[in-house]
Formats: structure tokens, sequence, C-alpha cells
């Protein structure tokens, strides 16, 4: 009778499924811990300013009624506009045309490093900025950044245009 010689090298199949099982667990779990960014978080709060801010303009244009100033306060994890004579609600949970935030951070994104550059300035019943802390010649620019990605920029042009978000 011939003798037949096993080849004892290599792994068996139960080890290698059971090695990608234990792989696959300890990927998903570390791919959970890690910060993420969305393609669309960063334009998409950009876009929100923008458009928060034509708002406030748009207010401060049609309002005839009212002598003060209609002031937007950038700091770095939101956006708010102020009224002295309006009764805006502060409260976080707030929404309609009473609310002053405009744009607010999530905690999730807050905590992943996204922020606003912080900026302060009126507008005028022309819809043009009266004054800002952080004022250059022609413009006051807010910048939403992130670590790991580029900044995005809301532009206000002293003749009131609002651009940026490309």
């Amino acid at each position: 009778m011939l003798s037949i010689r096993r080849c004892t090298t290599g792994f068996t199949l139960v080890e290698l499924v059971v090695t990608i099982i234990i792989l696959s667990v300890i990927g998903v779990v570390a791919y959970a811990k890690f910060p993420s960014f969305s393609g669309f978080t960063i334009p998409g709060y950009c876009a929100s300013t923008k458009s928060a801010l034509r708002r406030v303009q748009t207010q401060a244009m049609n309002d005839v009624a009212t002598t003060s100033a209609y002031q937007v306060v950038v700091n770095s994890t939101n956006v708010q506009w102020r009224n002295s004579s309006l009764n805006l609600d502060n409260s976080n949970n707030c929404t309609g045309s009473k609310c002053s935030q405009l744009v607010r951070l999530s905690e999730e994104d807050i905590n992943r490093g996204i922020r606003f550059s912080p900026n302060q300035f009126y507008f005028d019943s022309m819809g043009r900025y009266v004054s800002a802390a952080t004022q250059s010649n022609q413009t006051v620019t807010i910048t939403i950044s992130a670590p790991q990605q580029s900044p995005q920029q809301v532009t206000l042009y002293q003749e009131g245009y609002i651009d940026g978000c490309n």
C-alpha cells in the first residue's frame, strides 16, 4: 500500500474565515471612531449663511418703520442677527422670521472642527453694510473652515452684493 503524504503547511479554511471576521469587526469599530465630513457639509453651511444674510438684508431694506440698524453677529459656532426695536427669539430651538439664530453649527460639526470666522456688521436701509469689526476696504468676509477641507467664504461687498460659496 502506498502511503499518502499530506501537506500540512498553510491555513485551514476555518482559520481564514475567523481571521477575516475579526479584521472586519475591528475595521468597522475603528471607522466609526474617525470624524468624517460629507462633501456637502461646508458648502451647505456656506449656502445657508449666504441665504440668511440676504434675508436680513432684504428685511432691512423693506422695514420703513424701524430706524435701528440690523446687526449681524458671527461667532465661531453661529450666525445671528439683532435689531433693538424688534422682539427676537434668542432660544436655541426657535423657528420663523423672529428667530435671532440664522445659522447654527450642529454639535457633531463643532466636534469635527467646523468654525465660522468671527465678524460683526450692520445693514442700512439700502442693504449696504454700515460698519464691520474686521472691515477691509470694500468687503466683509465670513469664512467657514474645517480641518482637512478647503474653506468656503461668503463675501459681502460695500454696495450690498453678497457672493461666495464657489
